[in-house]
C-alpha cells in the first residue's frame, strides 16, 4: 500500500496555451492538468536529486525530506 502524500497548495502562473495543451491531453495521458504538472515538478526534483552533483548527497536529502515515498507515489517508481 503506498503512503498518503501531504500536498500544500500554491499558486502558480502557467502560460495559457500550456495549459491548454495539457487540458487537450488528459485523455491521452490520463491524468488531468493538474496532476501532469504535480508530477513535471516531482519528477525535476527526483532528476536534479538524482543527479549526484549535490552535497549532501542524495541519499541523504531522499531521507532528511522523506521524499521516498513522495517520488514512489507521485511517479509510480
Amino acid at each position: 500500500m503506498k503512503e498518503k502524500v501531504e500536498f500544500e497548495e500554491v499558486t502558480i502562473r502557467v502560460p495559457r496555451a500550456i495549459m491548454n495543451l495539457l487540458r487537450n491531453s488528459e485523455e491521452i495521458i490520463g491524468r488531468s492538468p493538474i496532476e501532469q504538472l504535480e508530477y513535471g515538478v516531482v519528477a525535476d526534483i527526483e532528476g536534479c536529486i538524482g543527479s549526484e552533483v549535490l552535497t549532501p548527497t542524495p541519499e541523504q536529502i531522499i531521507k532528511k525530506y522523506k521524499l521516498g515515498h513522495v517520488f514512489k507515489t507521485i511517479l509510480d517508481c
